[in-house]
């Protein structure tokens, strides 16, 4: 995702239209303002766009987004000053003030919207929107995410739209930017009170993904061991497959393994498995297709630890070297003997033969 400095040629500002009998301020696009009665109002218009002063000389939406942007926290206290609606919105998502601020990694200027009396439960931006709480989750802003739940964010409150989400399921679901330790997010929202079990919206009323499934798909058991510790569903299950299905499909299995880059991964995807088995999970489970667990694990490590037998051993297969994977530092048997040992691990748990 790229942001537009606030600076350059692409970037809209917005302008503020305050609308008759309501306190909502919605940004604008300067070139999609209501056609002007008089030439007069025009003029001022003109006026308004040159000076970067809103009617009534109001802050303008592009004059907060640019202070937010540029870390400029003095201007954005001499805007609030001057009269900034610090719940107004604007920026590339239509989020409001303080939702751009997070996605900014701006934690200062989060906190000067904050102490300016924001509101901090505001579902802005599109695609059903997202409270600041939920933003701040989304891309690990733990210093925000503090700051809002001391100001009394619920950390339970849903996002808008059918895909609802909670801040624990943003904070473990995959974002496009994080600033900070999306763990340390996971283990405050659980300290206060996020339901450890809570799942996302899905079409027609169902159920989505929910935090196990979640952490599933991280190569880092700490996620799925704070959410067992606190009472999450070890057999929680989505679209027909369990949490357990889940972490033996999406085991990361590297061809061009190399144990100084991989084993860690490797290994912290092994723990995920064993914490659910060890809390309970289900084995007798089943794929739609009818595969087992154990199925899935002999299919999972079949590529790396079984012999390739090539119907001609003669014939030359030519790469372009744009398609050619990257080398391996390790020896050429070190995959399949370390993976051999890994299969054998999961292998026993998944068939309660516990050491």
């Amino acid at each position: 995702m790229v942001f537009m400095s606030s600076t350059s040629p692409g970037r809209k500002c917005y302008l503020w239209r305050m609308t008759p009998n309501s306190r909502d301020i919605r940004g604008v696009p300067v070139y999609l303002l209501p056609p002007m009665s008089s030439i007069a109002l025009f003029l001022v218009a003109l006026v308004t766009v040159a000076s970067g002063v809103a009617f009534g000389k109001t802050p303008t939406s592009c004059d907060a987004l640019r202070a937010i942007e540029s870390g400029d926290n003095a201007k954005l206290h001499q805007l609030i000053k001057a009269g900034l609606d610090v719940d107004g919105t604007g920026g590339q998502f239509n989020e409001s003030f303080l939702n751009n601020a997070v996605l900014l990694g701006k934690p200062a200027a989060a906190a000067i919207l904050i102490a300016a009396g924001a509101d901090i439960e505001a579902i802005t931006g599109t695609a059903g929107g997202l409270t600041p709480l939920a933003r701040a989750a989304n891309v690990c802003d733990l210093k925000t995410v503090e700051l809002l739940v001391a100001r009394g964010a619920n950390v339970n409150a849903r996002t808008g739209g059918v895909l609802s989400s909670t801040p624990l399921l943003l904070a473990l679901s995959d974002t496009f930017v994080t600033f900070g330790d999306c763990f340390s997010v996971v283990q405050f929202l659980l300290e206060e009170g996020a339901d450890v079990n809570a799942a996302k919206g899905w079409f027609g009323g169902e159920k989505g993904h929910n935090t196990v499934m979640l952490a599933t798909y991280r190569a880092d058991s700490r996620f799925m061991q704070a959410l067992l510790a606190r009472g999450a569903n070890p057999n929680s299950s989505w679209s027909g497959k369990s949490a357990l299905q889940s972490a033996v499909e999406t085991f990361l299995v590297i061809s061009n393994f190399d144990k100084k880059r991989d084993e860690k991964s490797a290994r912290e995807g092994l723990a995920v498995i064993r914490a659910l088995v060890e809390a309970g999970a289900k084995l007798d489970v089943r794929t739609r297709t009818g595969k087992s667990l154990v199925d899935l694990v002999e299919e999972k490590f079949r590529s790396v630890c079984e012999p390739v037998s090539l119907a001609d051993p003669k014939q030359t297969v030519v790469v372009e070297s744009s398609m050619k994977p990257a080398r391996s530092s390790g020896k050429p048997n070190e995959a399949r003997a370390f993976y051999e040992g890994i299969k054998k691990e999961i292998l026993k748990l998944v068939t309660q033969e516990l050491e």
